[in-house]
């Protein structure tokens, strides 16, 4: 992905934040009691985002760094903050829209690794966990969603060049047959 974001979206490139450090990989592991090795690996591709440009133009969710994951579990965990039941010690979120709703990757044995949408404002996903919608398979399914999406994006902007680019010498010819 970064290979293909450095090519035909450098903006996300360019948002894209280092590897996790090693410190807030060990808060995320104390506070799971075992990291699971996928979402080391995630991290330490990139801790999220610095930016708001999604890393897929089919979705409008952004990646969120070790230590936001840590404090929306923390949030979503205490029932002082929010007038909702308490957060599942097993879901880790890893991507937001931004308005309280995330993309988390569920760590018990029967769903690890599968991505699932978190709607805080829907009362489902408190009483009826099971309605949970996967998003993603795994990270690599993500992975591959987002390089498809990328690609045809770029193919999409290159016809759009191509069009304006054709319009845009219609109207030069157009000009001169006026004069």
């Amino acid at each position: 992905l970064d290979k293909l974001y450095t090519k035909t979206r450098t903006e996300v490139a360019d948002e894209l934040r280092p590897p996790a450090k090693l410190e807030d990989l060990n808060r995320l592991r104390e506070r799971l009691g075992e990291l699971p090795p996928l979402l080391e690996a995630w991290f330490l591709w990139h801790d999220g985002q610095e930016g708001t440009t999604p890393p897929s133009p089919a979705d409008n969710r952004t990646l969120i760094s070790v230590d936001e994951c840590l404090r929306v579990m923390d949030f979503w965990s205490d029932e002082t903050q929010c007038d909702q039941k308490t957060w599942p010690p097993t879901w880790v979120p890893l991507m937001t829209n931004g308005a309280g709703d995330y993309v988390v990757f569920d760590t018990r044995p029967e769903h690890e690794g599968k991505l699932f949408n978190f709607w805080h404002d829907s009362p489902d996903y408190w009483d009826k966990p099971q309605k949970k919608r996967k998003v993603w398979a795994s990270l690599k399914a993500w992975a591959g969603a987002a390089a498809t999406a990328t690609r045809k994006d770029a193919k999409a902007a290159k016809e759009r060049a191509a069009i304006f680019a054709a319009i845009d010498q219609d109207a030069i010819k157009a000009r001169v047959w006026t004069k």
